[in-house]
């Protein structure tokens, strides 16, 4: 069984573009906040410019597990 949040390529890939430390994305919850705006700015700009990056994000953590039972975790946002 493996247990992976739907978010955390979307952090690894913010962290890398906009300089930000990815250890406190993934566990700093007052960090995260601060960078709130910036995450969801680069979110809008990386879904306008791929109508498909949600479920290319889904995707790619389900075919990259080679567990039994995936539990992905953070699915809160209905997407189109």
């Amino acid at each position: 069984m493996s247990v992976e949040s739907i978010s955390s390529a979307f952090k690894a890939e913010a962290a890398a573009l906009l300089g930000l430390d990815l250890d406190r994305l993934l566990d700093d919850r007052e960090y995260k906040e601060t960078q709130r705006p910036k995450l969801l700015a680069l979110l809008s700009r990386k879904r306008a410019s791929d109508a498909s990056y949600d479920e290319n994000n889904f995707l790619g953590l389900v075919d990259g597990s080679t567990a039994d039972v995936l539990v992905l975790t953070g699915l809160r946002e209905a997407t189109s």
